[in-house]
């Protein structure tokens, strides 16, 4: 079989493949709530019910300045996972098979660029989410095609992390 016919099945061999669930990721001993608003879930391991409430709040004030600001409005909530089980602050986005924000909730140490923001847990957030509402943003042709084939197409999925990551 040539090789250009060969390419397109092994993408969608790749692309169906069981993926290993989100939860296994995390310590099996945790135990997971989920705190729904208007826009996010925000799923919080035990001891986090003061955090995810408060996170609740910027996350929706983010929602509201980012919104009209990228004229994208996501379907459906974003899940947000707060974790702490790391000793870094981070995050990371993505939008398959859902939009989905994981936010390591750490106090970021004195060598990270979030050091240097007083309120450090907003500008992680507003880029976390700033990158689901341009990966998740299709257009024209494109919103027929997501509506067919749902998010096996991510259009701004494949920019240059140049543009991605500003």
């Amino acid at each position: 079989m040539p090789l250009k016919r060969l390419l397109p099945l092994l993408a969608l061999l790749v692309i169906l493949l069981p993926q290993p669930a989100d939860g296994a990721r995390w310590h099996p001993g945790l135990r997971w709530h989920t705190l729904d608003t208007e826009h996010f879930s925000i799923n919080f391991h035990q001891g986090g019910d003061q955090l995810a409430a408060e996170f609740a709040v910027l996350a929706e004030e983010v929602h509201d300045i980012l919104v009209p600001f990228v004229k994208w409005h996501p379907r459906g909530r974003t899940s947000v996972t707060l974790i702490d089980n790391t000793d870094s602050a981070n995050g990371f986005a993505r939008v398959t098979p859902g939009n989905q924000i994981v936010l390591y909730v750490v106090q970021p140490t004195p060598d990270t660029s979030l050091e240097g923001y007083e309120d450090w847990w907003f500008s992680l957030f507003v880029h976390e989410y700033a990158h689901i509402l341009q990966i998740d943003m299709v257009e024209d042709l494109m919103q027929i095609v997501r509506f067919v084939a749902g998010r096996l197409i991510v259009p701004g999925g494949v920019l240059p992390a140049w543009m991605t990551e500003g």
